[in-house]
């Protein structure tokens, strides 16, 4: 298992659910139930259920998930936050397995980026896209040579 990629994965998964984990009641949990999901609320919980423990046993830990909580899409603190992670699992073996597993079952997490103007969005693994007056190719394409068992196509003149 590779624990900075572990570490990586956990914080783009938490991150978003940060500030909502370091709050209680019901009306944070319909809000958050509202903007994810509730199936994507109960893993979070359950995720940090786990780590939260040992996060709050180390004071740089505790340190940088403060952060993160507050500036959630901070790169800088995510970073500071998977360090930690990383130490954390690295101590603790049965602890990573574990988290690993709850990770895998949450499935993967959509990703995307706001782009203003004549930008395009590709979503998901192997997504490709172009903007106005762009060119996207995908998987098998072939520019030029005609793709095995197609026929060209017609021809001019014949």
């Amino acid at each position: 298992m590779v624990l900075n990629k572990l570490a990586a994965d956990l914080v783009a998964y938490l991150a978003p659910f940060l500030p909502y984990l370091k709050k209680t009641g019901e009306t944070v949990a319909t809000e958050v139930v509202k903007k994810f999901g509730e199936g994507a609320w109960e893993r979070a919980k359950a995720l940090w259920g786990k780590l939260s423990p040992r996060v709050a046993a180390h004071d740089q830990a505790q340190g940088a998930v403060e952060v993160l909580a507050k500036r959630p899409d901070d790169p800088r603190a995510k970073g500071a936050v998977e360090l930690q992670l990383e130490e954390i699992l690295a101590a603790d073996p049965g602890l990573a397995g574990e988290v690993a597993k709850l990770l895998a079952a949450a499935g993967p997490r959509a990703t995307w980026a706001h782009l203003v103007g004549d930008g395009a969005i590709a979503q998901g693994e192997g997504a490709v896209a172009a903007g106005r007056n762009g060119i996207a190719a995908g998987r098998d394409v072939v520019i030029g040579a005609p793709r095995p068992g197609k026929p060209e196509g017609p021809r001019e003149g014949g």
